[in-house]
């Protein structure tokens, strides 16, 4: 096996080992609007309710009550969650609010969703 010596030159280390000499830099801040829709959907009940807006389109929250079996308090919370970072649109239509995933994030959605079907075998998409 031949001896070599990683060397740092300006910073980076130097390494006749290592095919990639040196990376460009790149700034994390571009990731922020990515990571806050990760964490968005990153709860199981989240999950759920973007699996019951895929499998039917537009829900209210009076229907996400019984299908979860959750409080008013603990859907609403969640489902405003999910509002603030743009995942969902809401529609209110007299004491009615239903909501449905926006256009915008649809795939990263249903990315997310198909994902956690594949570890989770139960789960018909």
């Amino acid at each position: 096996m031949l001896n070599t010596v990683s060397v740092y030159v300006n910073g980076m280390i130097e390494d006749p080992r290592c095919k990639i000499i040196s990376l460009s830099p790149y700034d994390p801040d571009d990731f922020e609007k990515k990571a806050e829709i990760y964490e968005a959907i990153g709860s199981r009940i989240r999950l759920s309710i973007l699996y019951l807006m895929k499998k039917y389109g537009e829900v209210c929250t009076c229907e996400l009550l019984p299908a979860l079996n959750l409080s008013q308090p603990t859907i609403t919370s969640h489902l405003n969650k999910l509002y603030r970072t743009g995942i969902i649109n809401k529609k209110e239509v007299e004491k009615f609010t239903f909501y449905s995933i926006s256009d915008e994030y649809r795939n990263i959605v249903y990315s997310a969703l198909d994902d956690a079907a594949r570890k989770e075998k139960s789960i018909k998409l």
